[in-house]
């Protein structure tokens, strides 16, 4: 759900920027169907390893998601409501299991990110313009340490917003980037329900996962 930059100006302050970044996370429980394209890296620093992704997520609330993911293994998870599908080309297998009814896209990795209380947070509106372009940073720390656990970049042109970047540490420091290329609120004519239906491959193998 895209904000107006009115009502980010009218609210001001670190508070104001909480509420404006609460309030968008919220409605998106009661919105249309929504799309995101996202680079993700995930970065070990101890290994010193580094994973680079794509991924595709379609969610429409309240139970119903497909993630898709590319590069360097992929991956499909769908959410129809009742079970939870994840088709594993690389091992020629679909999984699945009951669906909890109180899971959502927010129990994604992304979702999850986007689920954090900004009234907790710090947050910073010094990068906003007065042509209504710039950026909102909400950054948060959980672990009683400098760098933040949780930083979101929400991005602001023509007086809309939406996620730009989700940076995630954990409490061993391993890092999760999201860097999110697109955001876009569907009409309600483009649902379909093949999104968020399995279609099992041919020859792939079908293990419960109970």
């Amino acid at each position: 759900m895209l904000l107006s930059m009115i009502f980010i100006l009218a609210l001001g302050g670190s508070a104001g920027l909480a509420q404006i970044y609460d309030t968008w996370a919220i409605a998106l429980d009661t919105s249309a169907l929504q799309h995101v394209v996202s680079d993700q890296t995930l970065y070990w620093p101890l290994a010193d390893q580094r994973t680079e992704r794509t991924m595709e997520l379609w969610f429409a609330p309240p139970n119903r998601f497909r993630v898709v993911y590319s590069k360097p293994d992929s991956q499909i998870v769908i959410a129809d409501g009742s079970r939870i599908w994840t088709i594993v080309p690389q091992n020629e297998q679909v999984l699945f299991q009951d669906q909890d009814p109180t899971l959502s896209w927010r129990d994604t990795p992304l979702g999850e990110l986007l689920s954090t209380d900004a009234k907790h947070c710090s947050c910073d509106s010094s990068l906003i313009d007065d042509s209504g372009g710039g950026e909102l940073i909400i950054a948060c720390s959980d672990f009683g340490t400098e760098s933040p656990w949780v930083s979101i970049k929400l991005h602001v042109v023509e007086g809309e917003v939406w996620p730009s970047r989700a940076v995630l540490t954990d409490i061993s420091e391993n890092v999760t980037i999201y860097a999110i290329r697109s955001w876009e609120e569907l009409p309600e004519e483009t649902m379909n329900d093949s999104l968020f239906t399995c279609q099992i491959p041919s020859g792939y193998d079908v293990v419960s996962v109970e």
